[in-house]
């Protein structure tokens, strides 16, 4: 059996980059065989042409929470799928 693995950050988190002060929305989290852990960042504002913009992957040690409250709404009544973007529905 693997070792489980616990991640600092949880699904819907609102995070912020401590170096660079990016800020966005927890969409995704990958651990790697190094112990590193990554997050896949998404902002919440929409780009000049009001489209959602791409998300960044930050490695954990960056990162620091700013509201841990989202996740819950955020999250909630969601269904999967490549399409389903739960930010524009906030």
């Amino acid at each position: 059996m693997g070792k489980t693995v616990t991640f600092e950050y949880s699904l819907g988190d609102r995070v912020r980059d401590k170096l660079t002060g990016f800020e966005g929305v927890v969409l995704s989290r990958t651990d790697y065989m190094t112990g590193c852990f990554h997050y896949g960042v998404q902002p919440e504002m929409l780009t000049a042409e009001g489209k959602q913009p791409d998300w960044e992957w930050i490695d954990g040690t960056y990162l620091e929470i700013v509201d841990d409250e989202y996740a819950n709404d955020a999250v909630a009544g969601t269904s999967g799928g490549p399409s389903s973007n739960i930010l524009q529905t906030r």
